[in-house]
């Protein structure tokens, strides 16, 4: 059929707006109530049951589509084996979290393409001695205050090192930290809008904003995980004037030791979304994380990865999505409140006064209060944790990483802790099983 017929065939049709369309819907619903078809999210943006031309508004915004760089994430202190066997399987990048100086394999300097988080050392020397071996580094000051509830030196100190070493090291960026925000249970908006805030916070200090990396976390709400990375892409560019190089890992919200391979089905939902999104460089996780450092299921993720890029040809359809109304008006709401949090935060003093006041902590809480309730009700179900359960399952030993870690050192301010929604559950199963 050539492009003349096929631009006949609407003529066959009359056009519906968006007011027959409802008064078919309502017509159907035989009195029922047309708002039992709305669904709100945790955002508060209402998913309706159609999105019409009518009704229609979205960004005012098109972003190129990258070709994604597939990377892998392994612990402290990987081994030499370890990285040779995740670039010969198709890794671009190896993540490695958290290191010193000394902790570095040789390994690292046969491949350089290695990027470092948060690399140790209280005085800075360790992560000087890194960056002056060529190595990426990832340095995330407010990070670290996040999650520890302290700086790692001080806020002067911290500040003074980072501008030392940006000044001399173009392998060092800084990391604008979200991930950690929705593995704690932070909604979409405030991942967003405590993510900005970072940054704004950086660049008030007079930080160059080319030198940022948001890293963001995606969880299984795909086409809302689209219209997020979307939302924040657009509001980075007004923001700052340019487009963000976005790093996007699965989220470990929602991971499990019980029925772990449905963790595998998770990161394939999330690694399609961080695609379709526009996700410059993405790190899938093993389904086996939480429990195992198994060099074939980082085997596994990769080539999940590779899948969507070479099988599924996702890399050249991942800007499908443009022009849907409810992924393009979805993503415009979470951007108009996102923004709407932003400036109330700048208002209060930015990103590091909502920390010091608690603010930020008692959002979080109040957001991962709403969805560990949804979880214990049954109402937010994980396949194979709270719903499907194998039946006399053996729960594989854990990690340390698998649950909270209690911190005994004095904090400055409350940490954000990341929990997932199945610790309690889990933990209940794995105490019952001790003799």
């Amino acid at each position: 059929m050539n492009h003349e017929t096929y631009d006949k065939l609407f003529d066959l049709f009359p056009p519906v707006d968006a007011r027959l369309w409802k008064q078919k819907i309502q017509a159907d619903l035989k009195g029922a109530d047309y708002s039992t078809l709305i669904n709100p999210t945790p955002e508060g943006v209402n998913i309706r049951p159609f999105y019409h031309r009518d009704e229609f508004r979205g960004l005012d915004a098109d972003f190129s589509t990258p070709a994604f760089r597939i990377a892998a994430m392994l612990d402290e202190s990987p081994r030499d084996e370890q990285i040779r066997f995740l670039v010969e399987h198709g890794a671009q990048r190896v993540h490695i979290f958290a290191p010193s100086h000394n902790q570095t394999p040789d390994a690292l300097t046969e491949f350089r393409d290695i990027l470092i988080w948060h690399p140790r050392g209280r005085d800075w020397d360790g992560v000087f001695a890194l960056a002056g071996k060529g190595f990426y580094l990832r340095i995330a000051p407010l990070g670290d205050l996040t999650r520890t509830g302290n700086w790692r030196s001080g806020e002067q100190t911290d500040l003074h090192h980072l501008h030392k070493l940006l000044e001399k090291h173009s392998s060092v960026t800084i990391e604008i930290d979200l991930a950690h925000l929705a593995d704690a249970g932070a909604n979409m908006v405030q991942q967003m809008a405590y993510g900005l805030a970072q940054a704004a916070w950086y660049a008030g200090k007079d930080f160059d904003i080319s030198r940022f990396r948001p890293c963001l976390a995606v969880g299984t709400r795909y086409l809302t995980e689209i219209a997020k990375l979307r939302a924040f892409r657009y509001l980075w560019f007004r923001l700052f004037g340019q487009e963000p190089q976005l790093c996007v890992r699965p989220t470990l919200r929602n991971k499990t030791l019980r029925d772990p391979y449905m963790n595998m089905l998770r990161t394939g939902l999330e690694m399609m979304a961080a695609v379709m999104g526009g996700a410059d460089e993405i790190i899938n996780l093993p389904y086996d994380y939480l429990f195992a450092r198994n060099d074939d299921s980082q085997r596994l993720a990769i080539n999940q990865l590779l899948l969507l890029r070479h099988e599924s040809s996702f890399a050249r359809h991942a800007g499908a999505h443009r022009g849907s109304y409810f992924l393009e008006e979805t993503a415009d709401r979470l951007a108009r409140k996102t923004a709407g949090l932003f400036e109330q935060i700048q208002a209060a003093g930015g990103y590091v006064q909502h920390l010091h006041k608690g603010i930020l902590q008692r959002k979080i809480d109040q957001a991962a209060a709403k969805e560990q309730t949804a979880y214990d009700s049954g109402k937010h179900v994980l396949v194979g944790s709270n719903k499907y359960q194998v039946e006399n399952e053996a729960l594989p030993n854990p990690l340390p990483r698998a649950f909270v870690q209690r911190r005994r050192e004095k904090t400055l301010l409350r940490p954000v802790i990341a929990r997932r929604l199945a610790e309690n559950d889990e933990w209940k199963i794995l105490q019952n099983a001790r003799p």
